[in-house]
């Protein structure tokens, strides 16, 4: 039958479910055996692991979002610094069984808590901590002029400086309307640097107080007097430029 010729990968499921449960203490739902049917070739059975498997992924992802809960009040003032995704990559570590895990790095981390056979990884667990923690948790502050002024900096100046990618459509002429430039701007802030759940914090130069630009409410949620006013800082900082 095509269950037996797939005994592996079946085996190698159960194992690292069994190590997703040591490593979160989360515990290990069963996936059962596929025992009262005949398949009668290898895409019946691998359907019927993967729906099985889908939906285990699933309650282990939720029992994390209940154990992120617990850890939540824990976090300090610093862990919670910057955008969702610092104070996720804290949360997620405070999760973790073993003690020894706490201490490692972002690349040690990738390279340990990874469960390829049942599709979850690191960065994965990362994201749904930071979604998690974001709708649960995070409190935005408003776009003020200290914001702007280090949204225009990560923009302008830090891809001069190597810490971002140039992009000339940024000084195309002509210029982006206002839509164009907040949908933009929002893609950009998606990746401001965060490296061990600490983000880096911009202007990148004496330009003005530094600030974290993960703590600003999302574009898509700002009202349009900061839109209005993003838009005329990105204008303001093209003059320049202009011959």
């Amino acid at each position: 039958m095509a269950w037996e010729m797939d005994e592996v990968h079946y085996d190698s499921v159960i194992k690292e479910l069994q190590k997703f449960h040591h490593d979160f203490a989360l515990g290990s739902p069963h996936l059962g055996r596929p025992c009262d049917r005949d398949y009668s070739d290898y895409a019946d059975m691998y359907d019927w692991l993967s729906k099985r498997l889908a939906s285990r992924r699933r309650l282990l992802l939720s029992a994390l979002s209940n154990k992120m809960q617990e850890k939540v009040k824990a976090l300090t003032y610093e862990e919670q610094q910057g955008g969702p995704y610092c104070a996720a990559f804290h949360l997620l570590k405070a999760c973790l069984k073993n003690a020894e895990l706490r201490y490692l790095d972002e690349v040690e981390l990738r390279d340990l808590v990874y469960y390829p056979a049942i599709e979850l990884h690191w960065d994965e667990l990362w994201d749904h901590a930071a979604n998690w923690y974001a709708k649960a948790h995070m409190r935005y502050r408003l776009w003020d002029h200290d914001g702007i002024n280090a949204a225009m900096s990560y923009l302008f100046v830090a891809c001069d400086m190597d810490e971002f990618p140039y992009d000339p459509e940024l000084r195309s002429e002509p210029a982006m309307t206002q839509d164009e430039f907040i949908g933009y701007l929002s893609e950009s802030l998606l990746d401001v640097q965060v490296c061990n759940g600490e983000e880096l914090a911009y202007p990148v130069v004496g330009l003005g107080k530094p600030v974290l630009l993960g703590e600003y409410l999302p574009l898509h949620l700002a009202c349009e007097h900061s839109r209005l006013s993003l838009y005329q800082a990105y204008l303001s900082w093209l003059k320049p430029k202009k011959k």
